[in-house]
């Protein structure tokens, strides 16, 4: 009850006693890996660049998890609200290890308990046959609220699995992407079989949470 309690409050890291130290381990260094990433990514979308505010429908495509950071800070700029960055950041992540390169979770707890996730993702988007892969990206503006519509190469997932976290999963070292976005972003909409998401916010409506 209290861990269930704890996830609906944005608490998305728990340790119980007994536990192994180097599950431990595993288990801060990721907490503190996600919000090192969080305070950088709002902290370059403060100091970014107001260009971007210009835009008001835009379509981009992007390969890599670098790149995706990137566009994820100017849409922030953009939308002029800085945890919107945040989210999308962690949607872009997803689309391109577990879309295009088709990284399973299991797969990926694997590669993140080993220190070698980010080593295996620049190999796989390295083969000839991922290469070519990109994510798409539509940025849509109107009067009162924004749109991002997100679409990878990928065949889909389960994501009404992914939508809440289940407690079975508050111990693993990662699996909180969608989680977090659906903290910081109104509305997030996947559509079947799951390559294709739909976000909807209003700026007014949106204030920094960390």
């Amino acid at each position: 009850e209290h861990i269930r309690e704890g996830i609906e409050a944005g608490a998305y890291y728990y340790l119980t006693k007994p536990i192994q130290g180097a599950i431990l381990q595993s288990i801060v260094k990721s907490a503190i890996r996600d919000f090192n990433l969080k305070i950088s990514l709002l902290k370059k979308i403060k100091e970014g660049e107001n260009v971007f505010r210009l835009l008001r429908d835009g379509e981009f495509y992007f390969k890599t998890i670098v790149e995706g950071k990137g566009l994820a800070i100017n849409l922030a700029n953009t939308a002029g609200i800085p945890e919107a960055g945040i989210g999308l950041n962690e949607l872009f992540i997803n689309a391109v290890e577990h879309g295009n390169l088709g990284i399973t979770y299991d797969e990926k707890t694997l590669l993140v308990n080993n220190n070698i996730w980010e080593n295996e993702v620049s190999c796989l988007q390295a083969l000839p046959e991922n290469r070519h892969k990109s994510v798409k990206v539509c940025f849509h503006t109107e009067p009162d609220s924004i749109t991002v519509t997100i679409e990878d190469q990928g065949k889909g997932f389960n994501f009404d699995k992914y939508l809440r976290l289940d407690e079975k999963r508050v111990f693993d070292t990662h699996g909180r992407g969608i989680i977090t976005a659906v903290h910081y972003l109104s509305s997030l909409t996947y559509t079947p079989p799951g390559n294709k998401i739909i976000i909807k916010f209003n700026p007014k409506n949106n204030r920094t949470r960390l």
